[in-house]
């Protein structure tokens, strides 16, 4: 990405393995974040594991450790995944229909603008000063706050489109990295030099690509689970 040479065996080193780059890091965490909740889950109540979480983000922050095994990222965003997990066994996305959209919106509106008053700050690095400990709280709760209320926006009627393309975030999330690589290769022939409107532009296009992608994937694999199911059936008709 840097225009350097491409050398394989750079792709096969153990940095490489101990501190996953760019945007491969996500996976890591993932599989961290199912072994604890596979290893805890049935152990502790719901509400247990998640405020466990909660206090492990703010603790994780004084262990010297940044990219190494993705250690701050796996748990500075643990409690999300969590509370994704609560949400799904208590079924509580369909109670936060209860909020009155006009509500999570205006919700949504004073997160972001406290967020915007706030100093940039992002956890993959340990903590280096008083202020690091503060941004790590505040922002983690402002996300807890923010997420459910994004969540019920999505699932309005106007922006159910929303939440069908979210869904196929991992695709994009992963596939928009080999993109991005083989795209800064290329854009020079193109003439294209990146600003605020192009960048947008790019990912935008990005963005419907793979998701065009991963709606196919869909596609063909329903299609084979149908037919892969349609000779048991037939022969069930049949029987007598």
């Amino acid at each position: 990405m840097n225009g350097n040479a491409f050398d394989f065996s750079s792709y096969l080193s153990w940095n490489l393995l101990i501190s996953p780059g760019f945007a491969l890091w996500y996976l890591v965490c993932l599989m961290y974040w199912r072994i604890v909740v596979w290893m805890m889950g049935d152990n502790l109540k719901d509400t247990v594991l998640l405020v466990a979480s909660l206090f492990f983000a703010i603790l994780a922050g004084f262990v010297p450790l940044d990219y190494a095994f993705s250690f701050q990222r796996a748990f500075a965003f643990f409690p999300f995944f969590v509370l994704g997990i609560v949400f799904q066994k208590r079924q509580l996305i369909s109670k936060l229909e209860k909020i009155p959209v006009l509500y999570a919106f205006i919700g949504v509106i004073i997160g972001l603008v406290f967020a915007r008053t706030m100093t940039p700050y992002l956890p993959v690095h340990h903590y280096m000063n008083r202020q690091d400990i503060f941004l790590r709280i505040t922002q983690t709760l402002l996300g807890m706050f923010l997420c459910p209320l994004v969540i019920r926006i999505s699932r309005c009627r106007f922006t159910e489109v929303f939440g069908k393309c979210g869904s196929k975030t991992l695709w994009v999330y992963i596939g928009h990295t080999y993109l991005i690589i083989l795209g800064n290769r290329f854009y020079h022939y193109f003439g294209v030099s990146f600003n605020l409107f192009s960048a947008v532009v790019v990912a935008v296009i990005y963005c419907v690509f793979l998701i065009f992608i991963a709606n196919k994937y869909q596609e063909i694999k329903e299609k084979r689970m149908i037919v892969a199911d349609s000779p048991n059936d037939t022969h069930t008709q049949r029987e007598p």
